[in-house]
Order: C-alpha cells, then structure tokens, then sequence
C-alpha cells in the first residue's frame, strides 16, 4: 500500500539530496551506537552466566614437596625436594677438550679433573662418577655473604673451618637447592661456589667433605 504521493516523494528525495551532508553522519552514529548497545548487552548476559558457573578446583600435576628440614642436628636427609628439579649434567673428557687439566681416581669410584682458576693455588675442580658431574667447585671473586644471603636466603647448615681456607673460614649449605658457597665471617668475601648433587648433611661430608673440618650444625 503506498501513502505517498509522486509530489510528496519528490520533496523527500529532494530534502535528502540537500542535506545528505548532515543525514549520512547521524545515522553513521545511530549505527554505531546500536551496536555498541548491543555488545554491551551481550557482555552482561556473558558475566551473569560467568557468575552462575560453579568454582573449579585446578590440580598441579607434580607438587612440589613442602617436606621442612629436619630440627634435628646433621645427618637428616633433606635433599628430597631438591632432588625432583635437579638436572643432572652428563660429563665426558671431550667437555676438557683444549684445557690443561689433571684427572684423579677416587677410590669410591669417581673421577675429579681439576684445572687453573683464578687463584693459582686453588684450582676448580668437577667430580664425575658414573658419567654424571656431581660436584663442582669454582673460584668466585668480587663477591660478598651479603651477595649470597639476599638470594639464597638463611643456608641450611653451617660447617666451620676450611682444609684450604682456614679454621676461620665458613662453608654455607643450601641442601634443597644443590649450592654452598665458603667465605670469611671477619670480611664476608666469598672464596669459592660449590655445586652438587642432593645428598643428606651426613652424605655430603663423607662425600664432598674433604676440605671441611668441623660438623655440619644449624646457623
């Protein structure tokens, strides 16, 4: 059915030609704001549904243990958390390939290769057994205790004296993480790093203990 007539449809078209310039952007906005309503709504239906959903529980797939350190003095295991994220680190002669190093048995079955550091009279040395590097030991220079602490945090024992350094020297011990560093308590210079694998406070003197003379105890 048609309500116009031919004159009135002439006057439309003729209005919209005369003011196209003003037409064409407001409804440009009309549509753009039609559709931002739009969004907005679907956005409040989206949060209700959101809101109506029951809570999920997500489970890690490998905790981490949260076994304390044991209260009790040196010979406790308390390695066996760090024993879940230790990366062993296979070792062969190849890996000395250009370096002048010395190769020594042990009688427990490894093998420590020693080469120059940056003290001449203290060389680095890595112990290997059954292909594995299970300890290592490096010269560290320009560091302090300070250094260590902020990032390591309180050590998990202490042993005082060094074969090497001293009966004044300190050894820290970090059994979760793998690390122990030896430094002065009169200067807080650090000497040396050590890194190795997680073994109890007893294992790790029977086993790494050469340059350590008195009991591991708790700082």
């Amino acid at each position: 059915m048609n309500f116009l007539t031919n004159e009135q449809k002439l006057k439309i078209i003729d209005f919209l030609k005369k003011n196209k310039l003003i037409i064409l952007p407001t409804l440009c906005i009309l549509v753009i704001v039609v559709i931002v309503l739009l969004f907005s709504q679907a956005d409040k239906q989206a949060e209700k549904k959101a809101q109506a959903l029951p809570t999920v529980t997500v489970l890690s797939r490998a905790p981490v243990s949260t076994t304390p350190l044991p209260a009790e003095g040196p010979g406790q295991p308390v390695a066996a958390e760090f024993e879940q994220t230790w990366d062993p680190i296979y070792f062969s002669d190849d890996f000395m390939s250009g370096m002048p190093f010395e190769k020594k048995q042990l009688p427990n079955g490894s093998v420590t290769y020693t080469y120059a550091s940056d003290n001449p009279t203290r060389p680095d040395m890595i112990m290997v057994k059954d292909g594995l590097a299970i300890f290592k030991r490096m010269i560290v220079l320009n560091v302090t205790t300070e250094n260590y602490v902020r990032g390591q945090g309180k050590p998990d024992y202490i042993a005082r004296g060094s074969v090497f350094w001293g009966p004044d020297a300190i050894t820290y011990l970090y059994f979760k993480k793998g690390i122990a560093f030896v430094a002065s308590p009169k200067t807080n210079v650090v000497f040396e790093q050590i890194t190795f694998q997680p073994v109890s406070p007893r294992q790790y003197k029977q086993v790494y203990g050469e340059d350590l003379v008195g009991d591991l105890s708790r700082p």
